[in-house]
């Protein structure tokens, strides 16, 4: 059995392995050649855990997290857990993978993916709305699929921007400037791209349609119906809503909430899957692009898979004995 913790996790798979995984997985859901089941979800004082198990021609894996999300008051993550790759004729356990590392990459990959589909490939400028872990792999992916000279940041809790600048550097290996913003309403002034990845429950950007005009939106946070990060005012901007899975409608506050005002029509709600391999959709003017991804197991599955194969290949790991 293999054990691979986030460090080998990032030498065994490249940013752009990570997105082409991502890319497949969702033409492979739309194949609906693979059993996904339900998460399952268990709650005890605030906090959660989360079992997605996947199933897919010749894998399997099954996917473990925990969610605290008070941990960051203690300078620790806010989710953890653990991929665990395994045969698919006998469910013998393969691999286990820092799950901290395989959701940031590929949630991350998903946002790039949209960024390379949706902005303006011209776009220099990126704002993100909460600096955490999540945040920084965001900012990675943005600044590898378009050329962002000015990264602008807005968060509550956690320190400096040239901190965020500093791990920043590291995984991409250039330097771009990082400043942070008093309020949401500079960033979006200054940015064209905006990432938000925040578990807030109401919306964190201002309900101001002349802000959020002409702007790429990848909204990751607002992952239960509790939970949103957009205003309404985004609605009267951006035409059409691209997701990852169309149960996105029901998971994400972001999109149930303002489908039942009556802000947003079921039909303004495309999957992105349908532009990959096609063409560049930058905004219209004075319209902005909206990505909303929710995640699916089989994104795991597939990102893990490449991380498998070239762990192997490349002798990355630990060998642990069952």
């Amino acid at each position: 059995m293999l054990f691979l913790n986030g460090g080998e996790i990032m030498r065994a798979i490249t940013l752009d392995e990570v997105m082409e995984a991502v890319s497949d997985a969702y033409i492979l859901f739309d194949k609906g050649t693979c059993y996904i089941p339900n998460r399952a979800f268990y709650a005890h004082e605030g906090n959660k855990m989360i079992y997605m198990p996947c199933f897919a021609p010749g894998a399997l894996i099954t996917k473990i997290l925990s969610f605290f999300p008070e941990n960051y008051k203690k300078g620790k993550p806010t989710i953890d857990g653990v991929v665990l790759w395994k045969d698919p004729d006998s469910g013998e356990i393969l691999a286990i993978m820092d799950a901290k590392k395989i959701t940031a990459l590929r949630t991350a990959a998903a946002g790039g993916l949209a960024v390379r589909y949706l902005s303006n490939p011209g776009s220099r400028t990126l704002g993100i709305v909460g600096a955490g872990m999540q945040g920084l792999h965001l900012a990675l992916f943005v600044s590898t699929v378009r050329s962002i000279e000015h990264i602008y940041l807005y968060y509550t809790y956690r320190g400096e921007a040239d901190s965020f600048a500093d791990g920043l550097k590291e995984m991409l290996g250039r330097s771009i400037p990082c400043t942070r913003c008093g309020d949401t309403s500079e960033l979006l002034e200054k940015s064209e791209i905006v990432v938000t990845a925040t578990t807030s429950a109401v919306p964190v950007l201002p309900n101001d349609p002349a802000l959020l005009a002409n702007k790429c939106f990848v909204g990751v946070g607002s992952y239960s119906p509790s939970m949103r990060e957009y205003p309404g005012a985004i609605w009267s901007v951006a035409d059409t809503v691209y997701v990852d899975l169309e149960y996105a409608m029901e998971e994400s506050g972001d999109l149930s909430q303002p489908l039942k005002e009556g802000l947003l029509k079921p039909e303004r709600v495309k999957k992105i899957s349908s532009l990959i391999g096609g063409i560049v959709m930058p905004p219209a003017e004075g319209k902005s692009n909206f990505f909303k991804t929710v995640g699916m197991s089989l994104v795991d599955l597939t990102t893990a898979a490449v991380v498998y194969k070239n762990a192997l290949e490349k002798g990355i790991g630990q060998a642990v004995q069952g």
